[in-house]
């Protein structure tokens, strides 16, 4: 898993909720995995509260 982005909590953080997601096998809901230039569509779609799970942008 890599995690590019993230503002959320410590480095020791995420390390401790990816060996929890390994050990459990939680996994992350994706609603949608897009290319990066359709990104202000998902981003207005999200405003509007129309997404479910997470948005993954690819270059």
């Amino acid at each position: 898993m890599s995690v590019i982005g993230s503002t959320m909590g410590t480095r020791d953080e995420l390390d401790s909720l990816i060996q929890m997601c390994r050990v459990t096998g939680v996994r992350a809901e994706i609603d949608v995995e897009l290319p990066l230039d359709r990104a202000r569509e998902r981003f207005e779609r999200m405003l509007e509260g129309r997404t479910a799970g997470k948005i993954v942008f690819t270059l």
